[in-house]
């Protein structure tokens, strides 16, 4: 009799607290937030419907390479940073959202075929100049930083101190697509964001001019150099 009492209020306990405090056990969720599939991950469930199941927890970061996680009921569905590609995995088949649709592989590999073999390795790193660096990954996808002011003179975006380190105010996101045939070898893609006038949207070309210098170039914008040692990043230029 004792245990038919306990099991009657615990279902009256549970019947009783309201549907966002039951999801509030769910891993990475804030209180009040229960798992669903947002942005990337949203348009991916979209294209490959049940084979993607459902979220078991929230989509969250992973510190290590920037990517974001999600777990789901048939596997885990991620953003590749270093790509810009959602992706799904069962753990043998793949699915990804790429610039050219949706992409279907198996294996152990968890890009997309169709980044491989773009010629865009050539462009990959870190290259830097005087007030900023530009990180181009095989992919095609970029991103530069540059000084952009101090917080004190100027409005945003602007430099800012974190932690006794001076972060760079000035953003923006690069897509290259294609490298043109002949020398140097050329990367033409586009500008998907900038924070300032220092980028234009629009068209952009790479030009790898040596091993350890690169050149942007936007129409009607100004040419930025930028270089890796053993050139000085202090003094990037031809």
């Amino acid at each position: 009799m004792r245990h038919w009492v306990l099991s009657i209020v615990v279902v009256v306990v549970l019947l009783g607290l309201p549907g966002t405090a039951l999801a509030q056990g769910r891993p990475f969720c804030r209180s009040g937030e229960s798992p669903q599939f947002t942005f990337g991950f949203a348009a991916l469930k979209g294209e490959i419907g049940a084979a993607m199941g459902e979220p078991v927890e929230c989509a969250h970061p992973n510190d290590a390479n920037g990517d974001v996680l999600q777990r789901t009921t048939t596997g885990l569905s991620f953003w590749r940073k270093s790509t810009n590609t959602p992706t799904f995995t069962d753990g043998f088949r793949h699915w990804g959202l790429t610039p050219g649709g949706l992409a279907y592989w198996e294996g152990s590999s968890v890009d997309p075929p169709s980044l491989a073999g773009s010629g865009l390795a050539a462009f990959a790193g870190t290259w830097e100049r005087r007030d900023g660096h530009l990180t181009v990954f095989e992919s095609g996808v970029a991103t530069a930083r540059w000084s952009a002011g101090s917080c004190n003179v100027l409005p945003p975006p602007c430099d800012r101190i974190v932690d006794g380190t001076r972060a760079l105010g000035g953003l923006a996101e690069l897509n290259f697509t294609e490298v043109m045939p002949g020398e140097p070898p050329t990367a033409r893609g586009q500008v998907m964001f900038t924070s300032n006038s220092t980028f234009l949207p629009g068209p952009i070309s790479l030009v790898r001019l040596s091993n350890d210098l690169v050149l942007l170039e936007q129409p009607g914008g100004r040419p930025l150099w930028w270089c890796r040692p053993p050139r000085n990043v202090n003094a990037c230029g031809p």
